[in-house]
């Protein structure tokens, strides 16, 4: 199913016009990291053992509610964090990629591309929270590497 999502600038006036945002920011958060975990558990039934790749940003943070979520239901969830400079996926079933989100414009870093590059060469499905890592949130336009994900669940409207 393809719809039209938010601009980066549009996602950023819905955020603001959300009652009691910024401070709210931990709510939506929790939302959209369970929500993403839902679909991860139905997309990937199978799957015992799921890495989020996540950075310092809030889509980062949703990802840490996924990786939360997932221990709830019984799975492994191991947490990269790329702020930190982590990058051993480890032995997943499943990528949960949390890296970027709809802020994002540009060319990845070279860390990040880095990143990008082993996600989509661990052979794994890649679960993308709001958009793959390295597409432009406002145009869909790639400048450099970005996630080649096998799903992508987004929570924009």
């Amino acid at each position: 199913m393809t719809e039209l999502l938010y601009t980066a600038d549009e996602m950023r006036a819905a955020e603001a016009a959300y009652p009691g945002y910024p401070e709210t920011t931990g709510e939506l958060m929790e939302r959209a990291g369970r929500a993403a975990a839902a679909l991860g558990l139905e997309l990937f039934p199978d799957a015992r053992r799921f890495t989020v790749v996540g950075g310092g940003g809030s889509n980062g943070g949703d990802g840490r509610v996924v990786a939360r979520q997932l221990e709830a239901a019984g799975r492994e969830a191991r947490v990269v964090d790329a702020k930190a400079g982590e990058t051993d996926l480890g032995a997943p079933d499943v990528i949960v990629d949390a890296l970027f989100g709809t802020g994002f414009a540009g060319e990845p870093r070279e860390d990040a591309a880095a990143l990008i590059e082993a996600v989509n060469g661990a052979g794994v499905p890649v679960l993308a929270i709001d958009l793959p890592s390295g597409v432009d949130a406002s145009t869909g336009e790639v400048a450099g590497a970005a996630v080649q994900a096998t799903a992508t669940v987004t929570v924009h409207g």
